[in-house]
């Protein structure tokens, strides 16, 4: 799991975000993942999903990452990509 530092390191457009701000957006990415489907690229989705709820909500400069359409961004189809790899036939038997 990041903290803000690893976060920041990841995701450097994100330097001027209030590091409170990013650890409340931080835990609640975690909410949303499961380690058991992206394994050692855990930290790689959590950054990508931290960011994309950032992007999403924010009324600040990394709002400009938005997406046309149903509200994505381009962290989102970052993360849409990791998912296509970490999970093909997750669950399959």
């Amino acid at each position: 799991m990041l903290d803000v530092a690893a976060f920041r390191l990841r995701c450097p457009e994100f330097k001027g975000v209030d590091s409170g701000l990013i650890t409340i957006k931080l835990a609640d990415a975690v909410k949303r993942l499961s380690p058991a489907v992206f394994g050692d690229r855990y930290d790689e989705a959590h950054a990508h999903m931290t960011a994309h709820i950032l992007a999403g909500g924010a009324p600040w400069g990394t709002a400009a990452r938005l997406k046309p359409g149903a509200g994505g961004t381009c962290y989102s189809a970052s993360l849409d990509d990791l998912i296509t790899e970490c999970a093909a036939g997750f669950g399959v038997t």
